[in-house]
């Protein structure tokens, strides 16, 4: 088991990151009372999550558990010697890389060795194996396996099939990496004979204080135009706020029909005649179109205050352009609105219904 000695620095950076008032003073200690109330990352993390959810019903196994492993013995077996995980997987992704981006390339052995606080990879050397410096003969790690299965840790292939053998679930909730990289898996599954579950994406959601929806109201920011990009929503912004618009699109449309109209009649006349309106509508519609980038430049600057805004509330919820829920850790979110933080997201999140939760707090 990893030891939590090394953690007394990340906890006391981890006080001085939250600060000092009661919600905040309340999560730290939380956290010291689960990494330095025990030795080992296993325990201190059983710690943590029950204290976070276990108001809710809460199982939680111990992987390493030597019962637990041994009931997947057999898997682990035939990962080390006939390498049926990685078969399975790899002719899965051959057909699936056509088409998709590939999270998991397989290995021919998908198993790490636990041993004195180390982790190491099991690679084949030969008739044996390699771990670390050692170099072990077949009917060795056989023996090793079935004394000791707790000390062999799957890697991330073999960790779905060895959670769904122990927890089997009819769906398995997951964000959308996990989901892309599970569902290269399917055919280890049924060649394994366990249940492959149902593929469910989970529920996404941001965190918004009084003060940022007070602004996004203001600015005419709304949940469902979220995910315009900024200069989307300063155009809707500046095009809403003057009077005469900062859009060119009806007269763009007036154009394009004058010159359509014009094409008809001059290939009526003669048919080369079409290729000539043609270009000329083209440069029309790209001096029109610069016309409305000079105008809605001129109406940012006039708007400078605003756009600023604008700005920094999608940096907010889009800190270095990726997902609130991808960047920040909900730790922050608790030092400032306390547990009941996860009461409201329990209560407002609908499993299954899919789509993005805008909890305003």
């Amino acid at each position: 088991k990893y030891s939590t000695l090394s953690m007394k620095g990340v906890l006391a950076e981890l006080v001085e990151l939250l600060g000092k008032d009661e919600k905040a003073t309340l999560i730290s200690e939380l956290f010291i009372s689960a990494y330095q109330g025990h030795d080992n990352l296993a325990d201190a993390t059983r710690h943590l999550v029950h204290a976070l959810f276990g108001r809710y019903g809460l199982v939680v196994l111990d992987p390493a558990s030597h019962k637990l492993k041994k009931t997947f013995e057999e898997i682990m077996k035939d990962d080390l010697l006939d390498h049926g995980a990685y078969k399975q997987v790899h002719a899965t992704s051959v057909e699936l890389q056509k088409k998709y981006k590939l999270l998991v390339n397989p290995r021919e052995v998908n198993l790490f060795y636990l041993n004195n606080g180390k982790r190491e990879r099991i690679d084949t050397k030969g008739d044996g194996f390699k771990i670390g410096e050692r170099v072990l003969t077949k009917e060795e790690i056989l023996s090793e396996l079935a004394e000791n299965p707790e000390r062999f840790s799957p890697n991330v292939l073999l960790r779905t099939l060895y959670q769904e053998k122990i927890l089997p679930n009819l769906a398995y909730v997951g964000g959308p990496g996990e989901i892309a990289y599970w569902l290269q898996f399917k055919a280890a599954f049924d060649e394994s004979g366990i249940n492959f579950p149902m593929l469910v994406l989970r529920n996404s959601a941001f965190i918004v204080s009084e003060n940022l929806s007070s602004k996004m109201k203001k600015l005419g920011i709304t949940p469902e135009n979220l995910f315009c990009s900024t200069n989307e929503l300063v155009k809707r912004f500046v095009t809403a706020t003057e009077q005469e618009g900062a859009s060119l699109d009806s007269e763009l449309k007036g154009i394009e029909s004058i010159y359509d109209n014009l094409k008809l009649t001059a290939e009526s006349l003669d048919k080369s005649l079409g290729a000539n309106v043609a270009a000329e509508r083209q440069k029309a519609v790209a001096g029109i179109q610069n016309i409305g980038k000079k105008m809605l430049k001129a109406q940012k600057l006039k708007h400078e205050v605003s756009v600023k805004q604008i700005e920094n509330v999608k940096s907010k919820l889009f800190p270095g352009n990726s997902l609130q829920e991808r960047h920040d850790n909900i730790t922050q979110y608790l030092a400032v609105f306390g547990m009941e933080l996860i009461d409201e997201l329990k209560s407002n999140m609908i499993p299954f219904k899919g789509g993005v939760t805008v909890l305003e707090v």
